[in-house]
């Protein structure tokens, strides 16, 4: 003691701060026990009494405190072991050690992602772009369905082809002879659809080519 005593103050100080955190903590977890027996859980959220099987973790700056059953983050700042704090999983401890990294300028166990380059941006923004064109689809065709099942006549309602006939069944040659327009073989109808910029636009559905086709002339009209 009498040929060291700086170091033996130095450790008597961080004892005591250790304490106080100790103390702190149990305090806290005092407070927020829930009715029944408080236990701490792992780092997938499962209830847990018991030290986990592994005491390591792959987070840097986390460790298990065996005293008190539980995760603390810590970091060295200069010759000192700066104790940040106790939390019940080593992922919240992990967040904690990140927020004092990034003011320290270290390494991160969350790293934020990337800026994306413009070519993924544009990318991203097509693939937006396609699913809300699938989604407008869809709409499209729940609303067609609603309306031939609110107009549907006495007996079975049948789709009709172009010449007016009859037909349940898809018709035997889907293409036809006017453009912008398509059969659906889902719906088992045909669709009138054009092609606006980069996108393709579905115009309507319809119970025949020809009326598929003059709603794409309306819209070509504007085009």
């Amino acid at each position: 003691l009498s040929e060291d005593p700086l170091r033996f103050i130095k450790a008597q100080k961080q004892a005591i701060q250790r304490k106080r955190q100790i103390s702190a903590f149990s305090a806290a977890s005092t407070a927020a026990k829930p009715q029944g027996e408080a236990r701490l859980v792992s780092s997938e959220g499962g209830p847990s009494s018991e030290a986990p099987a592994e005491v390591d973790t792959v987070y840097k700056g986390v460790s298990w405190d065996r005293l008190l059953r539980t995760w603390f983050a810590h970091a060295k700042v200069g010759q000192k072991v700066e104790i940040i704090g106790y939390f019940r999983t080593d992922k919240e401890a992990a967040v904690a050690y990140d927020e004092r990294a990034r003011q320290l300028g270290r390494t991160l166990n969350f790293p934020p992602s990337p800026s994306p380059s413009p070519s993924e941006e544009q990318e991203q923004g097509e693939q937006e772009e396609e699913e809300q064109e699938a989604i407008q689809r869809k709409r499209q065709k729940r609303a067609f369905s609603a309306a031939s099942t609110a107009a549907k006549p006495q007996g079975e309602a049948r789709l009709v082809s172009s010449e007016g006939g009859p037909s349940s069944e898809a018709p035997a040659e889907v293409d036809t002879v006017y453009k912008g327009v398509s059969w659906d073989r889902l719906l088992r109808t045909w669709f009138a659809h054009a092609k606006v910029g980069q996108k393709v636009e579905i115009i309507g559905y319809f119970r025949t080519d020809k009326e598929a086709a003059v709603a794409y002339d309306e819209r070509a009209r504007q085009l």
